[in-house]
């Protein structure tokens, strides 16, 4: 557990995400591209809002209400 945080963190020893946390990441994925989401600009140059939240899914753990893109503009996460 990192400290002061008082969570555990999403990723096992190697780094990659645990299979439950990448199973529960790749199902919000997939509803978010059924939301369209796959169309929709994310953070980074040529990554859809789908990937960019899956990003964030697969370092924290759960699925983001939203996220900000690089000008700091609140885009919500599809598939909630």
């Amino acid at each position: 557990m990192p400290p002061g945080t008082g969570k555990q963190p999403a990723t096992g020893e190697s780094g990659a995400p645990e299979q439950d946390t990448k199973d529960r990441c790749e199902d919000y994925y997939n509803r978010c591209v059924e939301a369209g989401g796959d169309t929709k600009p994310g953070r980074v140059y040529d990554q859809s809002i789908c990937g960019t939240c899956m990003a964030y899914c697969k370092v924290h753990g759960f699925w983001p209400e939203a996220i900000y893109n690089w000008n700091q503009v609140r885009i919500p996460c599809p598939g909630i």
